[in-house]
């Protein structure tokens, strides 16, 4: 599958939908615990990893839990003990930010990475800090094979975004390095992979 971000509808606003979640997050870091409805803790930041976000899937039969500095896994709602770790940053680009992850449906993840600013000679970190990248990078996780695919960004886009929020396949930039900060529309469009030619006889 080829994947390209172009224009279209923003993500729709969820907040104000009835939350009927089978487990959620209370507290942060060492003192955060997930608990199910009945309020039975099912996951304890203080016997294992600290967490810092969970989210569902669409289905909320699969979380994705945030641990911070560029952590997450998933696991399924039953088990959040037993989570496998998704990838940290892009592959073969070690100098990139790492990703933060967003559910696209049940079976796909979006991970967005930076990479850093070029022109940062004498600058203070703060400076650094304020300053926009020097590109976006968008990947596409698959949780039943666990294949990583790059999001080519059209054109019609602007070149330094953030992802502000998703609602399936639908997203929310805010861009980058502008004057003003703007907020637009954006869809990941699927494009099956062509096959390979057959080899001639």
């Amino acid at each position: 599958m080829e994947y390209q971000l172009v224009p279209g509808a923003p993500a729709e606003d969820t907040a104000s939908r009835p939350d009927t979640a089978p487990i959620r997050l209370l507290g942060r870091g060492t003192s955060s615990r997930i608990v199910d409805r009945d309020g039975t803790v099912v996951r304890d930041g203080r016997s294992g990893a600290s967490i810092y976000g969970l989210e569902l899937n669409p289905s909320q039969n699969m979380a994705l839990i945030y641990f911070g500095d560029a952590e997450y896994a998933i696991a399924s709602v039953g088990t959040p003990d037993d989570a496998s770790a998704l990838p940290t940053i892009p592959p073969g680009l070690e100098d990139a930010t790492g990703f933060t992850w967003h559910w696209l449906d049940d079976a796909h993840l979006l991970g967005e990475a930076h990479l850093p600013p070029a022109d940062v000679a004498g600058r203070t970190a703060s400076e650094i800090d304020a300053l926009p990248p020097a590109a976006v990078l968008l990947y596409v996780y698959s949780v039943e094979d666990r294949h990583l695919a790059s999001v080519e960004t059209s054109d019609d886009l602007p070149r330094l975004f953030q992802i502000h929020a998703t609602s399936g396949w639908n997203l929310t930039l805010l861009t980058l390095g502008e004057d003003a900060e703007r907020s637009l529309g954006a869809t990941i469009e699927r494009t099956p992979r062509p096959a390979p030619p057959l080899p001639h006889h």
